[in-house]
């Protein structure tokens, strides 16, 4: 995987890699810590998916956590619970879970998503000034403004972006090339054959 630390993959044209912003610094982290009241630590209860990637992640933030007086206890609750309790409930404390939506920084702008971020009024008018931006590099500048700020508040804890692996046989069309998402469009998939110039520009397997 690639190690990211913000909501953004190399595919989006806003791209940028804030994994640096916090750097790894107990003592500091103590001292924050103890400035927020929390000098002996806490309890935090990490409810997880039933999935890999949750399931190897959720010992590292155990320990790291750990380090600096936080008591993590993990659970694990079937997926249709996890929609429900947490996606649709926003009944949780902390969770891991694989974002995967093409160009989902428009999140932090949606109320009543369930990061319950404070400031989602203040980043949907920053999309939308973004997205009427008359040229592109306005565009881009306006959506990496919303990618520092909800790195800067910490809303979320972005661990890595996991490689996109897919094998497939030679003969099939349709597929895409390089994707960062769980879901694309099965209208060009076929055996043989060809598929539009559009698809083609967009990455789909000719």
């Amino acid at each position: 995987g690639l190690i990211d630390g913000t909501d953004t993959v190399p595919a989006d044209p806003y791209y940028l890699n804030l994994a640096n912003e916090y750097s790894y610094n107990v003592k500091t982290a103590r001292k924050l810590m103890a400035k927020a009241g929390y000098a002996k630590g806490f309890n935090l209860q990490l409810v997880l998916p039933p999935y890999f990637y949750a399931k190897l992640a959720a010992p590292l933030i155990v320990s790291e956590l750990g380090a600096i007086g936080i008591k993590v206890s993990v659970s694990t609750i079937d997926f249709p619970l996890w929609i429900s309790q947490v996606f649709e409930g926003g009944n949780f404390q902390a969770t891991i879970i694989d974002q995967a939506e093409g160009r989902d920084v428009s999140n932090y702008g949606t109320t009543g998503y369930y990061w319950h971020y404070a400031k989602t009024p203040e980043v949907a008018s920053e999309l939308t000034a973004a997205n009427a931006a008359p040229t592109k590099a306005q565009w881009i500048a306006g959506y990496q403004k919303v990618l520092k700020q909800i790195t800067s508040d910490a809303v979320n804890d972005w661990l890595y972006i996991a490689p996109f692996i897919t094998v497939i046989d030679k003969n099939i069309v349709g597929i895409p090339t390089t994707a960062y998402t769980e879901s694309y469009n099965l209208s060009y998939v076929g055996i043989g054959g060809s598929i539009p110039a559009s698809a083609q520009r967009l990455g789909y397997l000719s």
